[in-house]
């Protein structure tokens, strides 16, 4: 668990907002901010359907875990 909030990220801030709650890298990349465990959710998109690539550090902004979380269908 890290100790940041997501305006104290640099990663998290450098992203563009998407839908309520999610940012986006540009290149088929979406990200949740995890406020249980003060870190980053990655996923991926591949059709309709976001699957979890992991959870990212957000003071270096380098993925740290892997994926946990079953695919599933996008929320927007």
């Amino acid at each position: 668990m890290f100790n940041c909030s997501p305006s104290e990220s640099d990663f998290w801030q450098g992203l563009k907002p998407y839908k309520r709650g999610w940012k986006t890298d540009g290149k088929g990349n979406f990200y949740q901010w995890d406020y249980t465990h003060n870190d980053i959710e990655w996923w991926r998109k591949q059709g309709s359907t976001l699957h979890h690539k992991g959870s990212i550090n957000p003071q270096t902004g380098l993925p740290y875990k892997g994926p946990k979380h079953k695919p599933m269908k996008l929320p927007w």
